[in-house]
């Protein structure tokens, strides 16, 4: 029986990484999230909407139930990383926003008797609606800031300066990226941050180096080994999937964002053995 169920939209990525040739591949939160669950022997279902059905075509060994929406347009996302490792995004097209009756009616038998939910989205406004619903029955909601903290349109990728208090009503776990921290708040501390938003939980992945974790009135910092030369694109998924499947069985906050930190860690050392 799944513990949590990961919900957000399936995203055609183009990836290109430097010196090499643009590669077309499925991505957003529903695929790296699962890939990890899986990978940790964690229990998931999901919800996931996307244009091409053939992008969710990964999904389907990795949630059980996979609740699928096909829409007339999906999300599509350009990245191109420089040697330094940081990254130039743009997103051509945005797709279609969650909706409350997505929620309690298309999607439902994924949330069903689950304990958390990772709600991934692409731009602010994507889940803004459906949070209530998402986060009802007594259900944990972990929530990636990127979506929040980006703006609604299409193109380069730009973001905004702080985070709708209404969304974060909803939030047990909130993780934000370094740049997303400092763009919100002006500070990657997350005593500080939990202190003005009321996130019981709050995270701040620091890429490669590792993460800082806030929760129940302590700070923990969680150092791992770099992997670097790597793909890394859905990191971030990865990483708060694991963190909040994790949370679903029990697992204190400090280790849960350790074995999370540890989880990624084994993803890129993977991908870098195969390359």
């Amino acid at each position: 029986m799944p513990v949590i169920a990961v919900v957000g939209s399936t995203v055609q990525d183009v990836v290109v990484l430097p010196g090499q040739p643009a590669a077309r591949a499925p991505g957003g939160t529903p695929l790296f999230a699962l890939q990890a669950l899986a990978a940790e022997g964690i229990e998931a279902s999901a919800a996931t909407r996307c244009a091409d059905a053939s992008l969710a075509v990964p999904l389907v060994p990795l949630a059980r139930p996979l609740c699928l929406r096909l829409d007339p347009a999906g999300v599509r996302s350009v990245l191109r990383y420089r040697p330094d490792g940081e990254r130039d995004h743009e997103m051509p097209a945005l797709g279609r926003a969650w909706s409350t009756d997505d929620v309690l009616g298309w999607a439902a038998p994924a949330l069903r008797e689950v304990r958390w939910v990772h709600a991934g989205t692409q731009t602010a406004g994507d889940l803004g609606e459906a949070l209530p619903a998402l986060a009802g029955d007594g259900r944990s909601l972990a929530l990636d800031a990127q979506g929040p903290l980006r703006a609604p349109e299409a193109g380069p990728v730009r973001l905004l300066h702080r985070l709708d208090p209404a969304v974060l009503r909803h939030v047990r776990a909130l993780k934000l990226s370094e740049e997303e921290a400092m763009a919100a708040f002006g500070t990657t501390d997350p005593a500080a941050i939990a202190a003005r938003t009321g996130t019981p939980e709050t995270l701040v992945t620091l890429g490669w180096r590792g993460a800082l974790v806030h929760a129940d009135g302590a700070m923990h910092e969680i150092r791992v080994e770099a992997v670097r030369g790597v793909n890394p694109t859905g990191a971030g998924d990865m990483f708060l999937a694991v963190y909040a499947g994790s949370r679903a069985l029990g697992v204190a906050p400090h280790d849960a964002a350790r074995r999370a930190c540890e989880a990624v860690r084994r993803a890129l050392r993977a991908q870098a053995s195969s390359a």
